[in-house]
Formats: structure tokens, sequence, C-alpha cells
């Protein structure tokens, strides 16, 4: 394939600048417009998923492009910063990228990120080894997008796993088992433990596992747990110590930070909300363990749900069912009422993590809350007449009342 002028032609892509903004697109250069409106919900901004040996960063899956060839494209023909997905736009989290991919490879500058407030979005700039600077995001500048598949590709576990037993203190969710120990030991230490207990330090998946790590376990705000991720194979690159796949994290505010001056290669999970820091892993905390369910034992009693009927779970002093025929919530409402309940209120964040583990993994999609303006269009009410004390409204919702 013949270049035109101002563009690099390497294997299958082209590398073009239009009006000092950069952008990929398969076989043919474009400009951002033409990206945005052929595939406008086909791309992102790039996100770096592994390290490499010579870019250390990754854009996607290049087709034939071999990725030290993109590393020495990068560094010749760019000299200016690059806006990729990286950002710590939401002020109650850490450093996310822009699709939701999992943040556990760390690229900084050194320096980066720095504490300076107002610098939320991160650049990779090839003048100083493709290593990422975090800036504020009003700057103009180019930009990397990419395009493809960026969900996982791993299995979500089925809701009736056939293993669900676990003895003694060990707590059953979605095929495996998890205990909270509080006694204090250093991160291999607790590893060991875990280990001779039969399982692992807690590696966590989705939202529906970390939801029911924090609410059925007996996690408290003032909880420093010990997790199975690490960096300790190899440095800036979190791993699970049970050599599951990383899909999902939940840093906390400015984190992981990896101090310069300071290994931080293990990670606690603490506060009200149960997020990640990375720490020093000779510091003496407390830990999770989770190792696979197994068959029930013949002979086993059966587990029942105190002060609750069977098909019911309990969660603190309610019962709680959850129904898959598909109903208007008119009907839903007076099902709850023929099985002498309501439908569900959400009093905390607590009880809102621990209806995300009981609903999560399921096959439906949407579940109907007790929360409505039914009654009165400006005003969102339980159907209990409850106060309503806590909302996790998504972004832009409640919507403007229409009269």
């Amino acid at each position: 394939m013949a270049s035109e002028e101002g563009t690099s032609v390497f294997d299958n892509w082209i590398f073009k600048e239009y009006s000092e903004l950069w952008c990929w697109l398969g076989h043919r250069p474009c400009n951002w417009s033409a990206l945005s409106e052929k595939h406008p919900s086909s791309s992102d901004l790039a996100s770096s998923k592994e390290k490499l040996p010579a870019a250390r960063f990754r854009l996607t899956k290049c087709h034939r492009a071999t990725r030290t060839n993109i590393s020495y494209r990068l560094n010749q023909f760019l000299s200016t910063p690059l806006w990729i997905g990286l950002n710590s736009l939401d002020f109650d989290s850490g450093w996310q990228w822009s699709n939701g991919n999992p943040f556990r490879y760390l690229n900084w500058a050194p320096g980066c990120p720095s504490s300076q407030p107002g610098l939320n979005c991160a650049v990779l700039n090839p003048g100083k080894g493709a290593k990422w600077e975090d800036k504020a995001c009003s700057n103009k500048l180019g930009y990397i997008c990419r395009k493809g598949n960026a969900t996982n590709l791993i299995p979500t576990v089925p809701v009736n796993s056939q293993l669900s037993y676990c003895s003694n203190h060990w707590v059953p969710y979605a095929g495996h088992c998890y205990y909270i120990e509080r006694s204090k030991k250093i991160w291999k230490e607790a590893l060991a433990a875990c280990h001779k207990d039969g399982g692992d330090l807690a590696s966590i998946h989705n939202i529906e596992e970390h939801s029911f790590v924090i609410s059925q376990l007996g996690y408290l705000p003032s909880d420093d747990l010990w997790i199975g991720l690490n960096d300790l194979k190899m440095h800036m690159l979190f791993e699970w110590s049970d050599g599951s796949h990383v899909t999902f994290t939940k840093w906390h505010t400015g984190e992981p930070s990896h101090s310069s001056n300071l290994q931080e290669d293990c990670v606690l999970m603490k506060g009200k909300d149960g997020k990640w820091t990375d720490h020093i892993c000779e510091k003496q905390y407390g830990y999770i363990c989770k190792k696979k369910a197994s068959s029930k034992p013949h002979g086993a009693p059966e587990i029942v749900e105190q002060g609750c009927k069977k098909g019911w779970t309990r969660y603190g002093f309610h019962c709680y069912y959850v129904g898959s025929d598909m109903q208007s919530f008119t009907e839903a409402n007076q099902t709850c009422k023929s099985k002498a309940s309501s439908l569900v209120t959400v009093d905390d964040r607590y009880e809102h993590a621990y209806l995300i583990s009981l609903v999560g993994l399921r096959p439906e999609k949407y579940f109907w809350l007790g929360l409505s303006n039914t009654e009165d269009r400006d005003t969102f009410r339980w159907t209990t007449g409850q106060d309503v004390r806590f909302t996790h409204f998504n972004v832009n919702l409640p919507g403007a009342v229409l009269h």
C-alpha cells in the first residue's frame, strides 16, 4: 500500500495527522468527525492492559502490526502528548479507564500522577518513552482511539452453581466460599494461611462479587484487609495470587499510588465502600480468604435462612425474594402484597450492595424496586410510605418530569 503525504503506513494500520488530531481506523485515514460519525459507539480512547517488552503499553490488538513497531512509530513520528482513556474524573474513586477495563498496569512517568489538584486526565507522552502523565482535562491535545471488543471474555459464573457447599466458617457465593480473618499478618503470611485452609487470598472479578464481600461477610467500615491482588511477580502489573484473570478493579481515590519511595506491591480493601489501595506488603492486617465450593455431602442438613420461608434469603432483619417472571410495576407490587411483603426498599449502601450480589448474576436485566412517583409526579416515594433516606440513581436520572 502506498503512503500519502503526512501518513505513516505500517502493516495493516494507517496513522495520520489531521488538524493536529490523530486517529486510527483500519486501512484508511480519516478525520475525527468521520471516525465519530461512522463508528459512534465502537471506539474508545486507548486503554492499556498489559506490560509490553518495548513500548510498555498496549493500544489494542493491531492485527499484524507488531508491538515493537507501534512503539517505534510513536516515538519516530510524534513529539507531543496524546490523550488516552485513563482518568480520575469520578472523585469518589481512583484512576480508571474510560471504557471500564480494569486498571491493573501502571506506566506513569517519574513524579506522576501529581498530587496537584485538577490534573484528572492522562496522556501518553512519546517524548518520554511513551510514559503517562496527568494533565488538566481542558488542554487541547491529540488523542488515540481504539475500536474493537473492549469487554472481557471471562465467562460469568452461573447463578445456580451445583457447587454451593461451604463448611464451618466459610460463606458461600456463586460457586465459591469466603471468610474474613481479622488476626493481623503480613501479606505473604496471610496468603500462606489461606493456602493452609485450602484456599487463596480473595480475588474479586465483578461488582456483584465485590458487593457480596462488603455486605454478607461481616465486613466493617473500619476494616483493612488483604486481598490477592499484587504486583510482586512483575512490577507495576497487578495480578491475582490465585492466577485468575483481572477483570475488575475498585480503587480508592488517588490509587493505585505506588509511591516511588515505597514498595507498595500488595492491595488492601478498606473503608466504608471496600475500595482498594496498594500498600507495603510487610505491614500486618487482616485478610479475606476464598476457595472453590464443593458438592453438598450426603446427609448434610439443608441450610434454612432463619426466620424466612423456603426460597427467601435473609439479610439483616429482613427476608428477600427475587421473582423471575416479567411483570409491570403495578403487577409486581400486587404480587409482593400477596406474599405478605412489599417491593423492596433500600435503606443504605450495604443493603444496596446485598441486592447487587443477589440479582447481579441472574439472567434478568432489570428488577423493580418499591420507589416510584406514580402518586406525585414531582416526588419519588417508597410504596411502604417510609422516608427515602438513600438513593443510587444512574447518571442524569431521574430525568425531568414532563407535564
